[in-house]
Protein backbone atom coordinates (compact mmCIF):
# COMPACT_ATOMS: atom_id res chain seq x y z
CA UNK A 1 0.00 0.00 0.00
CA UNK A 2 2.86 2.39 0.83
CA UNK A 3 4.53 1.66 -2.55
CA UNK A 4 1.32 2.55 -4.38
CA UNK A 5 1.03 5.81 -2.46
CA UNK A 6 4.68 6.69 -3.19
CA UNK A 7 4.15 5.99 -6.90
CA UNK A 8 1.02 8.12 -6.87
CA UNK A 9 2.90 10.98 -5.22
CA UNK A 10 5.75 10.65 -7.74
CA UNK A 11 3.26 10.56 -10.64
CA UNK A 12 1.46 13.65 -9.30
CA UNK A 13 4.80 15.44 -8.89
CA UNK A 14 5.81 14.48 -12.43
CA UNK A 15 2.44 15.65 -13.76
CA UNK A 16 2.80 18.94 -11.87
CA UNK A 17 6.27 19.51 -13.37
CA UNK A 18 4.93 18.73 -16.85
CA UNK A 19 2.02 21.13 -16.34
CA UNK A 20 4.41 23.86 -15.16
CA UNK A 21 6.58 23.32 -18.23
CA UNK A 22 3.55 23.51 -20.52
CA UNK A 23 2.39 26.73 -18.86
CA UNK A 24 5.85 28.25 -19.46
CA UNK A 25 5.75 27.17 -23.10
CA UNK A 26 2.22 28.53 -23.47
CA UNK A 27 3.27 31.86 -21.94
CA UNK A 28 6.16 32.02 -24.40
CA UNK A 29 3.70 31.44 -27.23
CA UNK A 30 0.90 33.74 -26.09
CA UNK A 31 2.19 36.64 -28.08
CA UNK A 32 4.45 36.22 -31.07
CA UNK A 33 7.98 37.00 -29.99
CA UNK A 34 9.66 39.92 -31.70
CA UNK A 35 13.33 39.63 -32.54
CA UNK A 36 15.24 42.61 -33.90
CA UNK A 37 18.34 41.85 -35.94
CA UNK A 38 20.92 44.57 -36.54
CA UNK A 39 23.55 43.88 -39.18
CA UNK A 40 25.21 45.75 -41.99
CA UNK A 41 25.27 42.55 -44.05
CA UNK A 42 22.05 42.32 -46.05
CA UNK A 43 22.41 38.60 -46.84
CA UNK A 44 23.06 37.69 -43.21
CA UNK A 45 20.04 39.72 -42.07
CA UNK A 46 17.85 37.86 -44.56
CA UNK A 47 19.22 34.41 -43.62
CA UNK A 48 18.66 35.06 -39.92
CA UNK A 49 15.20 36.49 -40.53
CA UNK A 50 13.99 33.57 -42.66
CA UNK A 51 15.57 30.98 -40.37
CA UNK A 52 14.17 32.31 -37.10
CA UNK A 53 10.73 32.82 -38.62
CA UNK A 54 10.72 29.25 -39.94
CA UNK A 55 12.38 27.50 -36.98
CA UNK A 56 10.73 29.33 -34.09
CA UNK A 57 7.77 31.12 -35.64
CA UNK A 58 8.96 34.48 -34.37
CA UNK A 59 8.38 37.83 -35.99
CA UNK A 60 11.82 39.08 -37.04
CA UNK A 61 12.62 42.67 -37.93
CA UNK A 62 15.90 43.51 -39.62
CA UNK A 63 17.80 46.78 -39.75
CA UNK A 64 21.17 48.33 -40.52
CA UNK A 65 23.57 49.39 -37.82
CA UNK A 66 22.97 53.10 -38.34
CA UNK A 67 21.37 55.69 -36.10
CA UNK A 68 18.21 55.99 -38.16
CA UNK A 69 17.46 52.27 -37.90
CA UNK A 70 18.38 52.19 -34.20
CA UNK A 71 15.37 54.38 -33.46
CA UNK A 72 13.12 51.48 -34.52
CA UNK A 73 13.93 49.66 -31.28
CA UNK A 74 11.79 52.00 -29.19
CA UNK A 75 8.90 51.67 -31.64
CA UNK A 76 9.03 47.89 -32.14
CA UNK A 77 9.92 46.97 -28.53
CA UNK A 78 11.50 43.62 -29.42
CA UNK A 79 11.82 40.79 -26.92
CA UNK A 80 15.46 40.24 -27.91
CA UNK A 81 17.99 42.25 -29.91
CA UNK A 82 20.49 40.33 -32.03
CA UNK A 83 23.48 42.52 -32.82
CA UNK A 84 25.89 41.42 -35.56
CA UNK A 85 29.13 43.17 -34.79
CA UNK A 86 32.84 42.77 -34.27
CA UNK A 87 33.43 44.26 -30.86
CA UNK A 88 35.62 45.81 -29.53
CA UNK A 89 35.62 47.97 -32.68
CA UNK A 90 35.17 51.50 -31.29
CA UNK A 91 32.51 52.45 -33.86
CA UNK A 92 30.45 49.40 -32.99
CA UNK A 93 30.90 50.03 -29.26
CA UNK A 94 29.27 53.38 -29.93
CA UNK A 95 26.34 51.64 -31.61
CA UNK A 96 25.89 49.39 -28.58
CA UNK A 97 25.98 52.42 -26.29
CA UNK A 98 23.35 54.17 -28.42
CA UNK A 99 21.08 51.12 -28.12
CA UNK A 100 21.50 51.11 -24.36
CA UNK A 101 20.74 54.85 -24.11
CA UNK A 102 17.07 54.36 -25.00
CA UNK A 103 15.26 54.41 -21.64
CA UNK A 104 12.34 52.23 -22.78
CA UNK A 105 14.54 49.35 -23.90
CA UNK A 106 17.10 48.92 -21.15
CA UNK A 107 15.57 45.57 -20.12
CA UNK A 108 15.68 44.05 -23.61
CA UNK A 109 18.34 41.31 -23.75
CA UNK A 110 21.09 41.82 -26.32
CA UNK A 111 22.70 38.83 -28.02
CA UNK A 112 25.94 39.42 -29.86
CA UNK A 113 26.72 37.65 -33.12
CA UNK A 114 30.44 38.04 -33.70
CA UNK A 115 33.40 36.54 -35.54
CA UNK A 116 35.34 35.39 -32.52
CA UNK A 117 34.75 34.68 -28.86
CA UNK A 118 37.46 34.13 -26.28
CA UNK A 119 36.94 33.81 -22.52
CA UNK A 120 38.29 37.32 -22.05
CA UNK A 121 35.78 38.54 -24.65
CA UNK A 122 32.90 37.00 -22.65
CA UNK A 123 33.93 38.98 -19.57
CA UNK A 124 34.12 42.13 -21.69
CA UNK A 125 30.68 41.43 -23.24
CA UNK A 126 29.17 40.83 -19.79
CA UNK A 127 30.54 44.18 -18.65
CA UNK A 128 28.66 45.78 -21.56
CA UNK A 129 25.36 44.18 -20.55
CA UNK A 130 25.30 41.63 -23.35
CA UNK A 131 23.46 38.52 -22.14
CA UNK A 132 24.98 36.08 -24.65
CA UNK A 133 27.39 35.88 -27.56
CA UNK A 134 27.59 33.38 -30.38
CA UNK A 135 30.34 33.04 -32.98
CA UNK A 136 29.79 33.27 -36.74
CA UNK A 137 29.15 31.21 -38.67
CA UNK A 138 26.53 29.65 -36.44
CA UNK A 139 23.86 27.04 -36.83
CA UNK A 140 20.44 28.70 -36.93
CA UNK A 141 18.88 26.01 -34.71
CA UNK A 142 21.57 26.72 -32.10
CA UNK A 143 20.83 30.44 -32.38
CA UNK A 144 17.08 29.84 -32.00
CA UNK A 145 17.72 27.62 -28.96
CA UNK A 146 19.92 30.29 -27.37
CA UNK A 147 17.24 32.95 -27.89
CA UNK A 148 14.53 30.60 -26.56
CA UNK A 149 16.57 30.06 -23.38
CA UNK A 150 16.93 33.82 -22.97
CA UNK A 151 13.18 34.30 -23.43
CA UNK A 152 12.43 31.59 -20.87
CA UNK A 153 14.81 33.18 -18.37
CA UNK A 154 13.21 36.56 -19.00
CA UNK A 155 9.78 35.01 -18.39
CA UNK A 156 10.92 33.40 -15.13
CA UNK A 157 12.30 36.70 -13.87
CA UNK A 158 9.09 38.56 -14.71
Amino acid sequence: MIAITERSVEREKSNAELAESLVKQENLCLKPKLIMVFSNTKDLRRIIQLSLEEIAGWQVFVANLDSQDLTQIAVIQPDVILLDTNLPNSEELGILQKIQEYPDIQDIPIVLLTERIFSSDRRFYNSLGIVAAIAKPCDMVTLATLITNILETKLELA
